[in-house]
């Protein structure tokens, strides 16, 4: 399982797609794929804006999602 990068609610993993159903129509009003988010899509911590839908994943886990989602 993953994390929603706008809202920290639990979602299927995917890099692709890190954003809920909701957040990614509010997201889809503009489209911007480096617009500061809130959360880690692996971890689902608070990423203090460094998360975006083009970098979802906080570069100190990156590693770690490497490993365990075998990306």
């Amino acid at each position: 399982m993953g994390f929603c990068i706008r809202t920290g609610i639990q979602i299927p993993f995917n890099v692709e797609k890190p954003l809920c159903y909701d957040a990614y129509k509010k997201w889809n009003e503009f489209a911007d794929a480096e617009y500061a988010e809130k959360y880690c899509h692996f971890s689902g911590e608070l990423s203090n804006g460094e998360t975006s839908v083009s970098k979802p994943i906080l570069k100190k886990n990156w590693k770690k999602a490497k490993e365990i989602h075998g990306m």
